[in-house]
């Protein structure tokens, strides 16, 4: 983290400790940072040095959070939440977590966030599925921008809050007609996780509300499950119309010899070509059981390129983990959401 100050006459210490015990309260990524800078470590030892002497903690949509610790107001967010003036953004980040005590900004921070490891595989493997793939963030445009470079991601959304996350699904569904995958882990991906066609949590550490919103959970924080969860899905659809189509045509083919060499079909006749028909079925049925998924094939090779450092902001609700996404029509065209964070 590195620690700008906005007020000459500030004690960073004590302005850390006010910060961090607020952030006990939060369950963003982003608190557990803070609480780190603040105390050295994230451990018991750690929280006993902070204040439990927090009251009113509130949470804003697409601002931050703020609430009294030792009866001191506190507030952690961005620029509009933190009432941060024009003249103190010189020599400021863009990317910045700003701390307010009583209504006057003390400190800004920025949290350089490495891209996860396996980002760049998890988008050759949807590529590969021919997906197309867009980010959604409620990050600042410029930290956005550089992750989506990263990835080779050409359409970026960023300082997004829930209501537009929702309304842009709501526009691709419905105006552009395709499908919407969308992947996401916090409160604020809930209502999109709600309204596309397919909603994926990160269960690993994804909040109760989007785990509740979303239609499935990825038990992983690996990015690389999802692209193979599709071909999966792709696999089992096309084993049912196989099914189907192996169980009608065998049957009317011995019905129809059956009828042509002895004039009229027997029982046993029937039953037999229903018993060959189930065995078919049966047996192209387990196939999933041995099914590998060419995603795989990434999964094994972590590709070395540089991580990205790049600056959360709080213009996501601070409670959450920010989304950064993709789009993805589960046939042909779709859309999804990822956290690359």
């Amino acid at each position: 983290i590195q620690i700008h100050s906005l007020s000459s006459n500030n004690n960073k210490k004590e302005i850390l400790r006010l910060a961090a015990s607020l952030e006990t309260r939060s369950a963003h990524p982003l608190a557990a940072a803070i609480i780190n800078e603040a105390t050295g470590c994230v451990s018991q030892y750690a929280l006993e040095y902070l204040s439990d002497n927090v009251r009113e903690f509130r949470v804003e949509a697409g601002g931050g959070i703020s609430g009294f610790v030792d009866d001191r107001l506190v507030a952690i967010g961005n620029a509009n939440f933190c009432q941060v003036r024009s003249d103190q953004f010189e020599s400021i980040p863009s990317a910045s977590i700003f701390i307010a005590i009583d209504d006057e900004p003390q400190l800004a921070l920025q949290i350089l966030d490495p891209l996860r490891p396996e980002a760049m595989d998890a988008v050759r493997c949807f590529r590969n599925l021919n997906l197309d793939l867009a980010i959604l963030t409620g990050d600042q445009h410029q930290p956005a921008i550089e992750i989506a470079n990263s990835l080779h991601i050409s359409q970026v959304l960023a300082g997004l809050k829930p209501e537009s996350k929702l309304q842009w699904v709501r526009e691709v569904q419905e105006e552009k007609k395709h499908s919407v995958l969308m992947v996401g882990d916090g409160i604020n991906d809930a209502p999109a996780l709600s309204l596309a066609k397919v909603g994926a949590a990160m269960a690993a550490s994804g909040t109760v509300l989007a785990l509740q919103a979303a239609d499935l959970g990825i038990l992983s924080d690996d990015l690389r499950r999802l692209p193979e969860s599709i071909e999966l899905s792709r696999f089992c659809k096309s084993i049912i119309g196989q099914n189907i189509t192996i169980a009608l045509f065998l049957k009317v083919f011995i019905i129809f010899v059956a009828a042509l060499a002895a004039g009229q079909p027997r029982l046993w006749q029937a039953i037999l070509a229903d018993a060959i028909s189930l065995v078919l079925v049966l047996f192209n049925g387990i196939r999933p059981l041995a099914f590998f998924s060419s995603s795989s094939l990434f999964s094994t090779k972590v590709l070395s390129s540089s991580s990205t450092s790049t600056s959360s902001s709080y213009s996501a609700l601070h409670s959450t983990t920010t989304s950064d996404g993709e789009y993805v029509d589960i046939e042909n065209r779709a859309t999804s959401v990822f956290d690359f964070e």
